[in-house]
């Protein structure tokens, strides 16, 4: 287990260009009745200018969490919401050659969550750890301590404990002092916590998700999904940068997917023409019968024909999306495990045009319509139902 004492590990304080903490003498260390899941299909890198989403090669076919879909409160990509949002930047020694892109990635989600009431703080971690901005609304001087950081060189070991026990200690006055706020904890990570560490680790992320928190991770490097998926509980809350082919897709999908798992939001909207996948999360007594399983679709009010899931498990029912083709254009869609005698269930989907509203608009080209090749990728949504649970699906099978 790391150590939190303040004291720099042997060898560090001394290094020729390490940080110290800024505005301090001190050298700094660098260093879950029903639940509904929908599946996303998605585009090709590169081929759509706003959805938040793209497949990752080291997830396998689907990538849990991207999406889609924005509230109808937030313009695609950003997030308007006012909660406590962290920042939590690994600066150990395996940082040292993204620590660029790393940086960047803070600066650019500082540009997609714009609530104005929004309060951030940043938090550094290597072998020790230190609150470099406390949570402020002050984006001047958050800004201002992301121009200091720029210039740091990454050392120390990846003791990420640390960061989370930092994180703590401002979160646990914040959440006493308005029980009601929620928070968003976007940590960065370039190397697998040691076996050591991972039970620390764990403990300071359950205290956060106790007081309304969520973390996200966003790997660089030599990160290992699967040690950040077994301490963040949910494939939609790890990512990995080095899928992505732009970087701006990745500040889209991490803003719009963290900020609709911390406002709740109900509704999903879907680019529209893109291809979908709709999954309910239920028990099935028997899935071994498809022609039992279909989907209904009701869009602006009007009953389109059923179709027929294309997966089934003990455990969720998977049906083709309804394809939106209008602006604000609504479907709505149920599931019947008896061959369309009784429907459950209800999504709702709203076609929404996907562009980015940090990006400039290209004027319109003298194109025919084009083809695009989808690849499927997934998301999970909570419902309020008491007593519920998420369930993650990495690629539809029938059983």
């Amino acid at each position: 287990m790391a150590s939190t004492n303040p004291t720099p590990a042997p060898g560090e304080s001394g290094a020729s260009g390490a940080a110290k903490k800024i505005g301090s003498s001190s050298v700094w260390v660098p260093g879950r009745a029903l639940s509904l899941l929908l599946l996303l299909l998605l585009p090709p890198p590169l081929l759509s200018t706003g959805s938040f989403l793209y497949h990752l090669p080291d997830w396998g076919i689907f990538h849990q969490g991207t999406s889609h879909y924005r509230s109808k409160e937030q313009k695609l990509g950003t997030c308007e919401g006012a909660f406590n949002l962290f920042f939590l930047m690994d600066t150990s020694e395996t940082a040292k050659e993204s620590w660029k892109e790393i940086h960047k990635l803070v600066e650019e989600l500082m540009k997609r969550f714009t609530n104005p009431n929004l309060k951030i703080s940043i938090v550094t971690y290597s072998s020790q750890s230190y609150t470099q901005r406390k949570l402020t609304t002050d984006r001047k001087k958050i800004q201002a301590t992301l121009n200091e950081l720029k210039g740091i060189k990454p050392t120390g070991e990846n003791f990420m404990e640390t960061g989370f026990i930092e994180v703590n200690k401002q979160l646990r006055k914040a959440f006493y002092a308005d029980p009601g706020t929620s928070s968003l904890i976007i940590a960065v990570n370039t190397a697998p916590p040691e076996p050591s560490s991972l039970p620390m680790i764990k403990s300071e992320v359950q205290k956060i998700q106790k007081m309304k928190g969520s973390v996200y991770f966003v790997g660089f490097n030599k990160y290992n999904r699967n040690k950040l998926y077994e301490i963040a509980g949910k494939h939609s809350h790890v990512y990995g940068a080095q899928g992505f082919k732009k970087m701006d897709f990745l500040y889209k999908s991490l803003a719009a997917n963290s900020c609709r798992k911390v406002m709740a939001r109900g509704i999903y909207f879907i680019c529209l023409l893109e291809d979908y996948f709709v999954g309910f999360e239920v028990p099935v007594p028997d899935p071994s019968n498809m022609e039992k399983f279909v989907c209904q679709y009701t869009v602006d009010g009007k009953r389109f024909p059923n179709r027929k899931a294309v997966t089934v498990t003990s455990k969720s029912i998977i049906c083709p999306g309804h394809i939106l083709d209008t602006e604000e254009q609504k479907v709505v869609v149920k599931y019947s495990m008896d061959r369309g005698n009784s429907f459950f269930g209800n999504m709702v989907f709203v076609g929404s045009d996907c562009g980015d509203p940090l990006r400039p608009k290209e004027p319109p080209k003298k194109t025919t319509t084009p083809t695009t090749t989808t690849t499927p990728t997934t998301t999970t949504r909570t419902t309020t139902t008491p007593t519920t649970t998420t369930r993650t699906t990495t690629t539809p099978t029938t059983t």
